[in-house]
C-alpha cells in the first residue's frame, strides 16, 4: 500500500507537472501569437511609412525641379532687366545729347534773331537819318 500510495502521489505529481506545462507552453504559444500579431501590425506600419517617405522624396524632387526652373526663369529675367536698364541707360544718353543740340540750336536761333532785330533797328536808323 505505502508504494501504491507512493506512486499515486507520483503519478499526481506529474499530472500536476504536465498541467502546468501545457499552461505554460499555451500562454508561450498565446504569447508567440500576440508577438506575430505585433510584428505584422509594425511591418504594415513601417510599408505605410516607407510609401510616405518616397512620396515624399519624390515631391521634393519635383519642388527641386520647380525651384530650378524658377531660379533659371529669375535669371533671365534678371540679365532682361539689366539689358532693358542699360537700354535706357543708352538712351537717356542720347536724349540728352539731343537736348544739348536743341540748347544750342536755340541759342544759335535767338542770337541769330537779337542780329536781325539790331541790324534792323540799325537800318531802320540810318534810313530815318537819311
Amino acid at each position: 500500500r505505502a508504494n501504491q500510495g507512493k506512486l499515486s502521489r507520483q503519478v499526481q505529481d506529474l499530472q500536476s507537472k504536465v498541467h502546468q506545462t501545457e499552461k505554460e507552453s499555451a500562454a508561450r504559444v498565446k504569447a508567440k501569437m500576440s508577438l506575430e500579431v505585433t510584428l505584422r501590425e509594425k511591418d504594415r506600419r513601417l510599408q505605410e511609412m516607407e510609401q510616405l517617405l518616397q512620396a515624399s522624396e519624390t515631391q521634393l524632387q519635383e519642388m527641386s525641379v520647380a525651384v530650378r526652373r524658377q531660379s533659371f526663369a529669375a535669371r533671365q529675367n534678371e540679365e532682361k532687366a539689366n539689358q532693358m536698364q542699360s537700354a535706357a541707360n543708352k538712351l537717356r544718353g542720347e536724349l540728352a545729347e539731343i537736348g544739348q543740340k536743341l540748347d544750342e540750336a536755340l541759342k544759335e536761333c535767338h542770337a541769330e534773331r537779337i542780329k536781325r532785330q539790331f541790324e534792323e533797328t540799325a537800318h531802320g536808323e540810318t534810313a530815318k537819318r537819311l
